[in-house]
């Protein structure tokens, strides 16, 4: 089990970019520093034609947990980890190559030109290879530097849990508080549907 302590340590800003560059070129990774919702940095040894992250960093920013990694439809994975307002994010990486159909899909929804197809493929791939517990553990290498937390990675997967946990909760407390969102619209579609069914096998009987 981790251990943890409480220790005041807050980094500036600039020491929060000069780690996070130095992370990325011991890890060959993309990273982003954000403040609140905010890029305020970006440094990459793999040169994107187009920073995957745009399509999903909405959703990551929500993540509440201090550390933990973020996956983008099972297709790779990011890690992230906070400190006091900023929130850190490494990657893209995929434990397997990425297929080319998926590629084509990730093109078409990053509004790349088709010319520009097989240089992005050839980067992405270079980024394929890395377990997600292998971007955890540097996740935890990162949030030690900076927070001064421990973490094991079982911790991870307790805390990533938990999380899923409490956003299936949230979302069906939702539901449940807003009748709107029940679409008794689609309901009434789903009886409907069922009510010509029940009729056609009248019919034949």
């Amino acid at each position: 089990m981790s251990e943890q302590f409480s220790v005041q340590h807050i980094l500036t800003e600039p020491q929060l970019c000069y780690f996070s560059r130095q992370f990325s070129n011991m890890f060959g990774l993309p990273v982003r520093l954000y403040r609140r919702q905010e890029e305020i940095y970006t440094y990459s040894p793999v040169q994107l034609a187009a920073d995957p992250v745009t399509l999903c960093i909405d959703a990551l920013l929500q993540e509440t947990a201090p550390l933990g990694y973020f996956a983008y439809h099972d297709m790779f994975y990011y890690g992230y980890v906070r400190h006091q307002s900023y929130c850190f994010v490494a990657g893209p990486v995929s434990e397997l190559a990425i297929s080319e159909h998926e590629l084509k899909k990730l093109v078409g929804s990053l509004h790349l030109e088709p010319e520009q197809f097989s240089v992005f493929a050839a980067e992405m791939k270079t980024l394929s290879g890395m377990h997600p517990d292998t971007l955890l553990q540097a996740m935890i290498l990162y949030n030690f530097t900076v927070n001064r937390t421990m973490y094991d990675i079982s911790d991870l997967r307790i805390l990533q849990r938990e999380q899923k946990a409490i956003a299936a909760e949230m979302k069906e407390n939702e539901i449940l508080s807003n009748p709107e969102s029940r679409n008794p619209e689609g309901h009434m579609r789903s009886l409907s549907v069922e009510q010509d069914i029940i009729r056609k096998c009248s019919r034949e009987m």
